[in-house]
C-alpha cells in the first residue's frame, strides 16, 4: 500500500464539538472522567460521549489536547471529537492536534477562547488510513511505557505515604525501631508495624500533653519550628536585563515545574554559572523539598540535583539530610495552613519567610525518624531512577511527534 499524504483542511477530517454544562441535579460522583481545559476535574454518573474521545481546551486552557480511551463528559469549557464520528484514526489524530499551534487562533471575545471557525481552517497534511494506525501503534507504544512508568511512581509514593500516614498521625510505629525492618521482605512498609505487628500505640505507648496544637502526641517526641530542623531558602529571580545570566547550566525551578514531579530533573528555563553566582548562599542540593508560598500555595517536589529556585518558593535544608522523606510528606499536608498564612486580604496568597520558618512540625525522636528513612529511601531512589526515564521517554515521543505525524520522516509499509 502506497504511503499517501494529502493536503486538507481540519475541518475536512473533524468537528469540534461544544461540551456541555453539567446539570445541578447530576452532580453525582460517578466513575466517567469530566474534562475541562485543564483536564480531568471531576467524575460523573452519566458519560455524554459515550466512546472514547479527544478533549479540546476552548476556554481557559486554551488549545489543551487530552485524549480519553473511556465514555466521558466534556464541559462548556472544551470542544470534543467523538470517535464515532469521524473517518480519520482517533489516536493519530490526537498526535496530530498536539503538533498545531491552536492556542494562537484566540477570539476577539470578551472572554478569550479558540476560535472554532479558524481552528477548522487550519491546514494539515495526512496520509492513507493505514499509514496513521502505523504511525499511532509507534508512538503508543512510547505512551503506553510513560503510562505505566506514571502509574509504578505513584504506587511507590503512595507505599510511603501510607507508612506516614501510620506512623506519625496514627502513632503506629515501632516500639523498637531498630528491630523492626525485615530486610529482604519489601512488603514490609505496607503491611506491618513492628517484628511483632504491634506497634507504639496498640503496645500501650505513653502520649503526653505537648501543649500545642498536636496535643497529645508520645513520649519522647517534640513540637519544633521549621527553622529549628533545618535552613529555610527563599529564591531569586537573577536580573532578565543580562542575557548572561541565563543558559543551560543550572536548574532554574519554579512552581510549573512541579507539575506531576516528585524530584525536579528538567525546568523551563535554566541560569547559566554566571547567573547562578547572583543568588549568593540560594542554591540548593539534592534532595531538598521545596514548597511553593507565593500564588499557587502548597505545591511540594524535591530537587534531584544542584538546583536554584524563584522567589516564589521555600526550601528546607534539613539539619539530617536523612529527614528529607519525612518533611516531604510532613510538607504535603500544610497547604490549607498556607492558606491561613498568605491570605491578608490579597488576591494573590503570600506566606513570607519568617511565617514559613514558625511553621510548626511533629519531630519524632531520632531512631523513629532513622527507621522510616532506611524504610522509605528505597523507594524514593526508584522514584528518582523512573523520573529519569520518563524524560527520556518523552523525548523520543515527542521527537516521533513531531517527525511521523508531520510527514517529515516517512514510515515504510
Amino acid at each position: 500500500m502506497k504511503n499517501e499524504w494529502r493536503k486538507v483542511r481540519l475541518g475536512d477530517v473533524v468537528n469540534l464539538n461544544y461540551g456541555k454544562s453539567l446539570p445541578k441535579r447530576e452532580r453525582v460522583t460517578g466513575k466517567y472522567p469530566v474534562y475541562g481545559s485543564s483536564g480531568m476535574v471531576d467524575c460523573h454518573v452519566i458519560p455524554y460521549v459515550k466512546s472514547e474521545g479527544i478533549i479540546v481546551g476552548r476556554k481557559g486552557n486554551v488549545g489543551s489536547i487530552y485524549y480519553e480511551k473511556n465514555p466521558f463528559y466534556p464541559i462548556d469549557t472544551v470542544f470534543y471529537i467523538d470517535k464515532t464520528k469521524i473517518q480519520t484514526d482517533l489516536k493519530y489524530l490526537y498526535f496530530l492536534l498536539k503538533t498545531l499551534n491552536l492556542s494562537s487562533l484566540n477570539s476577539d471575545a470578551a472572554v478569550p477562547g479558540l476560535n472554532r471557525n479558524q481552528a477548522l481552517k487550519v491546514k494539515i497534511q495526512i496520509p492513507d488510513f493505514f499509514t496513521q494506525v502505523c504511525i499511532a501503534s509507534i508512538i503508543s507504544t512510547y505512551d503506553n511505557l510513560i503510562e505505566n512508568n506514571e502509574k509504578r511512581i505513584k504506587i511507590l509514593e503512595e507505599m510511603a505515604q501510607r507508612l506516614y500516614t501510620q506512623w506519625f498521625v496514627k502513632f503506629e510505629f515501632p516500639v523498637n525501631p531498630s528491630h523492626s525492618r525485615e530486610s529482604g521482605n519489601p512488603d514490609w512498609i505496607s503491611n506491618q508495624v513492628g517484628d511483632d505487628k504491634k506497634g507504639y500505640k496498640s503496645s500501650g505507648g505513653k502520649l503526653v500533653e505537648s501543649g500545642t496544637e498536636y496535643g497529645m502526641i508520645p513520649k519522647g517526641w517534640e513540637v519544633k519550628k521549621l527553622k529549628d530542623i533545618g535552613l529555610v531558602i527563599t529564591g531569586k529571580t537573577p536580573s532578565k536585563s543580562v542575557k548572561e545570566n541565563y543558559g543551560n547550566e543550572i536548574l532554574f525551578i519554579k512552581t510549573p515545574d512541579f507539575e506531576g514531579n516528585v524530584f525536579i530533573k528538567n525546568t523551563s528555563e535554566k541560569l547559566s554559572t554566571t547567573g547562578a553566582d547572583t543568588q549568593n548562599n540560594k542554591m540548593l542540593p539534592p534532595k531538598t523539598v521545596m514548597v511553593s508560598t507565593i500564588g499557587t500555595l502548597g505545591k511540594v517536589a524535591i530537587t534531584s540535583c544542584l538546583s536554584t529556585t524563584n522567589q516564589q518558593i521555600n526550601s528546607l535544608l534539613t539539619n539530617n539530610p536523612d529527614d528529607y522523606i519525612y518533611f516531604y510528606f510532613f510538607a504535603k499536608t500544610l497547604k490549607s495552613r498556607l492558606k491561613g498564612l498568605g491570605s491578608n486580604g490579597a488576591t494573590m496568597g503570600n506566606v513570607s519567610k519568617s511565617k514559613f520558618e514558625s511553621i510548626t512540625i511533629l519531630y519524632p525522636t531520632e531512631s523513629v525518624r532513622s527507621e522510616f528513612f532506611q524504610i522509605t529511601k528505597n523507594n524514593f531512589e526508584d522514584v528518582l531512577t523512573l523520573e529519569s526515564k520518563q524524560i527520556r521517554l518523552i523525548d523520543i515521543r515527542d521527537l516521533l511527534i513531531e517527525n511521523l505525524v508531520t510527514g517529515k520522516i516517512l514510515i515504510k509499509n
